[in-house]
């Protein structure tokens, strides 16, 4: 769903990076492309309202947890 928090993609691939301990480097542009979007934030209000939902994790624990989950059926096969 979302948070109702903003986060940019920078954050978030710095965050998965650093969560991963990844060696990996990103190099973002500071050109915008024409059409690019900039901000994006998902409107949970309607779901908070009506059915009285709250995000239960972050977002770093839930990417922590996808990267666990991944890791594990990785090794699985």
């Amino acid at each position: 769903l979302g948070s109702g928090i903003s986060t940019s993609v920078e954050e978030i691939v710095n965050l998965i990076i650093r969560i991963s301990r990844s060696k990996s480097y990103v190099n973002f542009s500071e050109k915008i492309r024409q059409g690019e979007i900039l901000d994006t934030v998902a409107d949970i209000s309607k779901i908070k309202k009506e059915l009285k939902w709250q995000p239960q994790v972050s977002l770093e624990v839930g990417i922590k947890s996808t990267i666990i989950a991944r890791n594990k059926n990785l090794y699985k096969c």
